[in-house]
């Protein structure tokens, strides 16, 4: 008997596997992996100095931007990156890593801060409440959580044992 997971239906008996992402999932991916594009391809043109660069509103060098907020940058373009390779590859580690982009946003806004301490505020507040949300949608909306579920249980079986279609 198949459950339906959003996602995918997974039927037990045949261990088939039917590919029918979500429009939130194709969408992840999407923005993920044009996001973390992004941001990988201005830090490495940073210290060329090709691009235009500012924080906080105020122009600064590519070498100046890199110094300042680079770190953080290839944090959040390695994260975006991952998370949009995972949801393409149906990896159940996509899972956590999006819920750890969101707080790392968090954490980010915190030391780098706004231009204000409201700015400052509301973008860690953003940010804890868009964990909140995903980790909601990850972890607990029963179809969501069922397929994850459902993906562990086929990384985990042994390699002769899965039974997947790559599209």
């Amino acid at each position: 008997m198949g459950v339906p997971c959003g996602w995918s239906t997974y039927t037990s008996e045949t261990a088939t596997h039917e590919r029918r992402r979500s429009l939130v999932s194709v969408v992840g991916q999407v923005f993920s992996l044009l996001g973390g594009a992004i941001f990988v391809v201005l830090l490495i043109a940073a210290p060329f100095n090709a691009g235009s660069y500012s924080i906080n509103g105020e122009a600064v060098s590519g070498p100046e931007f890199l110094r300042r907020v680079g770190l953080t940058w290839g944090v959040m373009g390695i994260l975006l990156a991952s998370i949009g390779i995972g949801l393409l590859r149906d990896a159940p580690w996509s899972r956590p890593l999006m819920i750890i982009y969101w707080l790392a946003v968090g954490v980010s806004m915190a030391f780098t801060g706004g231009s204000s301490a409201g700015d400052t505020f509301a973008g860690v507040l953003t940010s804890l409440v868009a964990a909140g949300i995903a980790y909601w949608y990850l972890y607990v909306k029963p179809n969501v959580r069922a397929y994850y579920e459902s993906r562990e249980r086929v990384s985990a079986a042994p390699a002769e044992q899965r039974v997947t279609s790559d599209v």
